[in-house]
């Protein structure tokens, strides 16, 4: 059991990197198309791309399919997940696109480390003390890497705060249904229902002129950042977080994937010649030394609902 907790622990973390790598695709092919139409394009594609997953996880898996998952079961709850997946993709999409740097932009949506527990707490679960403290670390290291202005509260910034609290949702939401229904089926749902929820603002405000919406998509560099965030930050990431979360409780599920952040910073280095400073370096370093104190052992007597 603490091999599964370390291992998936290990691919929350690596698909954080993959969301982080895929913020220069996404901020460059929102700018181009527009933050509804990237979004309803992308977890299109990732809905589509996942199929075949779907497909070969019910054939190796013919004892769990015996099981018979309730089709409006998973339909609903993917539909929920799916919602959650939409308002975080299209706030987080707005707030950039409104003027928010994409270093604040970054700080507050990794805040959703302090919603999932406030979240959580609706439910009555209970929070152990050394998660509350990676909480309060985290936020600490992400200020440190992120912020490099006046926090200034904008309109743009309300956008991205408003993504911080549906993604913490979507993360406890998964964690409520991922024991009643097939974790694999319910991403592609959550995909599909994201991209047909996406596609009404994406119609009504976007694409009015069909065919000059169409041209504006139809470029190499567009399809080469959907590709990338559909299905290396879509499909296999949100999978391989489903599965993950299995095994890990989602505040400190939460807090492995605040993560993103460090790799966004890495990813602007390596990719686009950013240069870390000295302070984003040490937020960098505060943000791991969480990540350690969040695995720590508590005293808390455990139960159930403690996460």
């Amino acid at each position: 059991m603490k091999n599964k907790k370390l291992l998936a622990s290990f691919l929350l973390i690596l698909i954080s990197m993959a969301w982080g790598g895929s913020f220069v695709a996404q901020s460059k092919g929102g700018a181009i198309v527009g933050p509804f139409t990237f979004g309803f394009l992308r977890f299109l594609m990732a809905g589509i791309a996942i199929l075949p997953v779907v497909a070969i996880h019910s054939k190796r898996n013919k004892a769990a399919a015996a099981v018979n998952y309730s089709s409006r079961e998973l339909i609903k709850d993917g539909i929920i997940c799916g919602f959650f997946l939409a308002g975080t993709s299209a706030f987080q999409q707005l707030g950039l696109f409104a003027g928010t740097p994409s270093g604040k932009a970054g700080f507050i949506t990794s805040c959703n480390v302090l919603f999932v527990p406030i979240i959580g707490l609706l439910f009555k679960n209970k929070v152990k003390a050394n998660v509350w403290a990676s909480v309060v670390i985290t936020v600490c290291g992400l200020y440190l890497l992120c912020v490099n202005e006046g926090f200034d509260v904008r309109l743009s910034d309300a956008y991205v705060l408003v993504c911080a609290v549906m993604n913490a949702a979507r993360i406890v939401a998964v964690d409520r249904f991922k024991d009643k229904t097939d974790i694999i089926k319910l991403a592609c749902v959550q995909f599909f229902s994201a991209s047909a929820m996406l596609a009404v603002p994406t119609f009504a405000f976007e694409a009015r002129d069909i065919s000059s919406w169409w041209s504006t998509v139809n470029q190499g560099s567009v399809w080469m950042a959907l590709l990338y965030a559909s299905v290396v930050a879509g499909a296999f990431a949100f999978t391989i977080q489903n599965v993950a979360q299995k095994h890990v409780d989602p505040t400190v599920s939460s807090i492995l994937m605040s993560t993103e952040a460090v790799f966004a910073v890495l990813a602007g280095w390596m990719l686009m010649g950013d240069i870390l400073s000295a302070k984003e370096i040490i937020g960098c370093c505060v943000i791991f030394v969480a990540l350690i104190i969040a695995q720590l052992p508590s005293k808390m007597h455990k139960n159930k609902d403690e996460i």
